[in-house]
């Protein structure tokens, strides 16, 4: 059975086959990292990369450090604050402490941190993450970068004798 496969059983959103449906696995952080490090022998990225949350970020950050590659962790939310937005004094509770505490060591331990916006990077620096570490990757693009290109002749008749439905939002010649 390949690596990949067996990912279904980590508790990290690598899972490719993992739903949100799914139960929530019960393998540790040590059995992912594992998992991922015999990946990343075997494939041998330039870095090993991981998205928040923790869950997902430690085992990666674990496999890289084993197979002595860089690590470089997305931070996408602080997750232990979006839970306290939900529920009323989560703040005051030792698992917020722990997730703040975890989401803590995965950024100061990554080679590099992004970070959708300057108020959570500002947030991993008053935590003790090194700011010459973490680059802001907002989820956007530079309208400038988009410019209006002459009409494809040979590819609108392509489209026409495909005779491609015509609904709102589909694109048709």
């Amino acid at each position: 059975m390949r690596a990949s496969a067996k990912w279904t059983a980590c508790t990290t959103s690598l899972c490719p086959d993992r739903t949100a449906a799914a139960p929530r696995p019960t393998s540790t952080s040590g059995e992912c990292a594992r998992l991922l490090a015999e990946e990343a022998r075997a494939f041998r990225p330039a870095p090993v990369q991981a998205a928040s949350n923790h869950e997902a970020a430690l085992p990666a950050l674990l496999a890289a450090r084993a197979v002595g590659l860089p690590f470089v962790y997305e931070v996408r939310g602080l997750w232990e604050y979006t839970t306290a937005s939900k529920i009323a004094g989560w703040e005051g509770t030792e698992r917020f402490a722990l997730e703040r505490a975890l989401e803590t060591l995965v950024a100061r331990e990554a080679d590099l941190v992004f970070t959708l916006t300057a108020a959570p990077a500002d947030e991993l620096v008053l935590r003790g993450v090194d700011r010459a570490r973490i680059r802001l990757a907002p989820n956007a693009i530079d309208p400038d970068s988009l410019r209006p290109v002459a009409r494809d002749a040979a590819l609108a008749a392509s489209r026409a004798s495909r005779k491609a439905p015509s609904s709102p939002g589909m694109w048709v010649p």
